[in-house]
Parts: C-alpha cells; sequence; structure tokens
C-alpha cells in the first residue's frame, strides 16, 4: 500500500518541477552572506536585467561607489515577492536557503512561488551522466553543461572577502581608499555572485531542454 504524501513531500515535488515557460520568466536569486546572519546582498536576474542589491550597512560605501542599490531587506525581498505574485513568476534559487531567508528576515512565505533549481538539476544529471555521483554544489553542475565559471574566483572566499572589505572600510571610511587587494576582492564578490544566478539559469534552460 503505498503510503499518502506528507506535505512537505508534496511541497519538495513542486519545488523540483519547472516548465520550459516558466524557466523563461522566472526571477533567479542569490544571497551571499554570513552562515545564520542575514544576507549581506543579494543578486537578481529578471529576463536580462541583472541587478546587485547590498544589506549590510557595512557595505553601503561599497554599494554607493559601485551605483548599487542599498534597500532594507525586508522591503526589497517583500518587492520579489509581490512581483512574483503579481505576474505569475517562480522565484528559483539553488537549495532551500533562499526560501528561509525570505521567511526569516522579510516574514514572507514564498512556498507557492519557489523552485529548487538543486532538485530540478538532478533530473539532467540521470539523464547526461547517470553513473556520475551526484554532484553537492553549483559549481558541479557548471562543469555539468560547460558553463564557463572563470577560476580566479575561486571558492569557499565570499564571507572572507565581505569581511575584508568591511573591515577595511570601517577604518578608511571610503571606497576610493581601499588597497588594490580590498577592492579585487570586492569586484570578485560581485563576479562570484553574477555569474552564481546567470550560470543557475543556464543550467535550468538546460534542464527543460533535456526533459
Amino acid at each position: 500500500m503505498t503510503k499518502p504524501l506528507t506535505p512537505e513531500k508534496i511541497q519538495r515535488n513542486k519545488e523540483a518541477k519547472i516548465t520550459a515557460e516558466e524557466a523563461e520568466s522566472a526571477i533567479y536569486i542569490d544571497f551571499e552572506g554570513f552562515e545564520d546572519e542575514k544576507p549581506s546582498m543579494i543578486g537578481t536576474l529578471i529576463g536580462e536585467t541583472f541587478e546587485q542589491v547590498i544589506f549590510d550597512e557595512t557595505l553601503r560605501l561599497a554599494a554607493e561607489f559601485n551605483d548599487l542599490s542599498f534597500i532594507p531587506i525586508e522591503l526589497y525581498l517583500t518587492t520579489l515577492r509581490d512581483k512574483a505574485v503579481a505576474e505569475g513568476r517562480r522565484i528559483v534559487a539553488y537549495s532551500s536557503h533562499e526560501k528561509t531567508m525570505f521567511q526569516q528576515h522579510a516574514n514572507l512565505d514564498i512556498s507557492a512561488q519557489y523552485a529548487d533549481a538543486r532538485l530540478i538539476a538532478k533530473v539532467l544529471r540521470r539523464k547526461l551522466e547517470p553513473d556520475r555521483p551526484r554532484p553537492k554544489a553549483l559549481k558541479e553542475y557548471f562543469e555539468l553543461i560547460g558553463y564557463n565559471r572563470p577560476a580566479y574566483l575561486g571558492e569557499r572566499l565570499t564571507t572572507s572577502r565581505i569581511r575584508a572589505v568591511a573591515d577595511m572600510l570601517g577604518k578608511r571610511k571610503s571606497f576610493q581608499s581601499l588597497t588594490p587587494v580590498v577592492k579585487a576582492k570586492w569586484t570578485k564578490l560581485l563576479q562570484h555572485n553574477k555569474h552564481d544566478v546567470v550560470g543557475m539559469r543556464a543550467l535550468i534552460r538546460t534542464v527543460v531542454n533535456a526533459q
């Protein structure tokens, strides 16, 4: 006898599916920041429009120097959720982390709109390389689909880059006065975030085309 699906399983199954039309209209997002803290920033891709918004006050001077928006996290996430609901868009991110951030920092339940790129990508791995161990990191899926994420961006450096920029801004009080090394850390942080978002859409497009 088949066991009835739990609400959690039903939600998981929903997040693991996306149509080609939904993939094209979706809002792709990726947060950067420290574990168990408010995200420092977000990268968002809608159609061909990519933007990065800073939430962390310690990075405000860097945001202003680079013409990036500084917006309270609750306000920005509410705007994204409202846009998704009004325009029938899915919100796509890699894993359930971003969905949790909406709940924790804006008191928003986006379960009805959410799609988990990691769950969706399992389909691709089974089709293209069924004997390959299941990738865990987004970077491994990029390798699978041939998406070029520059090696110089490194791995697991996000928090150290944020900390280096924030600490020096706190001491020198202007982005222009940062050392070239720390300025490069900021540039790489932004590039890393953009590649994760744009590459994630490339991954989802590859999945829906393979179905």
